[in-house]
């Protein structure tokens, strides 16, 4: 599970990301899901909605690499069908 670690003042903030909700707009149009982390550096996206054009597929994965997400598992149903490997 990925994590974010913020120091205020004298005092250590573990944040633990359990999920992300991400909306990415473009000129062919907009696409969102929700993405449950797994493990220490992966994510498995469920409830994706709207156009998933080759730049919107360009942009998850620089969004993925900008938060340390080295994979994305791709859910259907109950079961993540589809993986995509980061770099």
């Amino acid at each position: 599970m990925s994590y974010k670690v913020t120091q205020l003042n004298d005092i250590e903030v573990e944040e633990y990301i359990t999920a992300r909700i991400v909306r990415l707009k473009s000129p062919e149009g907009v696409f969102k899901f929700i993405a449950q982390s797994e493990g220490v550096d992966g994510v498995t996206v469920y409830l994706g909605h709207g156009n998933l054009s080759l730049p919107i597929k360009v942009a998850i994965r620089q969004w993925a690499e900008l938060r340390g997400i080295k994979h994305i598992d791709w859910g259907r149903g109950r079961e993540a069908v589809t993986s995509m490997k980061m770099k």
